[in-house]
């Protein structure tokens, strides 16, 4: 049994929408439904009356949601316990970030936020997908992201706020050629497409990018010759010259003006993005409450130089 079936319940039980609690915890309706599925199948009876719509408990689901909430609550006292107690008693602050964020961005705002006071800090770095799972789980505090408009970070506003820590863009760079012009130059042609160093497609900057691609004004012809999640990967790969590639230009920058990496193509191919902290708002704990408080003071320190 995994207790994020306890928590897809109890969150279905205030709902009463499989399609609104699913949106809730970041999962699609098919995985939700079938999570709900295999904690009736483990408890052994109907917990959810599907006949009705909005959907209602059961018996049975009103008398498990009554017993399992103090159950799950003391759980994850005991949780937090253990953990405050393996940090030696000190209060540790666990922010997942992305690859390239925790890189390019996460070393820049702590300094810039100043080290009195601050608490112990842990890095969980890993893919959008599984930052945005632990943040939604309660196994972080704080969760580094891009965010693009047309692809929305699907998480509930009153339950995961976030501020905005500035913006970056996602560049095509190549490693350069004769008289340190791209190797490989955008927009390529269908009878010699440019080889294209991709994110992967299930990855967040690759949906991105894939999308971005789709709807540009002109043709761009690419030939996919590696996928990778990690922008890092990518990167390594374009300095060798093996392909195109749209990098996070925060994270590609000293490799830019070391001139390991030129610019593939124009403005037009550059690709905005917003870096948010996102907060778990029951995570509030002295320590969360003074970062957050930091997070904030440096997004209207950005704020008034842009103004």
């Amino acid at each position: 049994m995994d207790t994020r079936w306890l928590e897809d319940f109890l969150n279905l039980s205030e709902t009463g929408s499989f399609s609104k609690s699913a949106r809730q915890r970041n999962v699609t309706q098919p995985a939700f439904s079938r999570r709900i599925r295999m904690l009736e199948h483990w408890l052994g009876g109907q917990l959810i009356d599907r006949s009705t719509y909005p959907t209602r408990l059961t018996d049975l689901g009103e008398q498990f949601r009554d017993g399992i909430t103090p159950v799950l609550r003391e759980l994850y006292r005991l949780r937090d316990e253990t953990r405050a107690a393996a940090g030696d008693g000190a209060e540790t602050i666990v922010i997942a970030a992305m690859h390239s964020l925790s890189l390019g961005v996460l070393p820049k705002w702590l300094h810039a936020i100043g080290t009195e006071d601050r608490p112990r800090i842990r890095i969980r770095t890993d893919n959008h997908h599984d930052c945005l799972q632990a943040l939604a789980d309660g196994n972080c505090d704080f969760f580094l992201s891009y965010a693009h408009p047309d692809h929305p970070v699907l998480l509930d506003a009153s339950r995961f706020p976030f501020v905005s820590l500035g913006e970056t863009y996602l560049i095509p760079l190549s490693a350069p050629g004769p008289k340190k012009k791209p190797r490989h130059a955008l927009p390529g042609s269908a009878k010699s497409p440019i080889d294209f160093l991709a994110f992967a497609p299930e990855s967040y900057l690759g949906q991105v990018v894939a999308d971005t691609l789709a709807k540009h004004k002109t043709p761009i012809h690419l030939h996919t010759c590696y996928e990778d999640s990690v922008a890092d990967a990518l990167q390594a790969l374009a300095m060798e010259g093996h392909g195109l590639a749209w990098l996070p230009a925060l994270s590609a920058a000293d490799q830019v003006a070391a001139g390991h990496l030129v610019a593939a193509g124009g403005a037009d191919m550059h690709i905005a993005l917003d870096i948010r902290l996102y907060r778990a708002r029951n995570r509030r704990d002295d320590s969360a409450e003074h970062l957050w408080s930091n997070a904030l003071a440096y997004a209207k320190g950005l704020e008034a130089r842009e103004s």
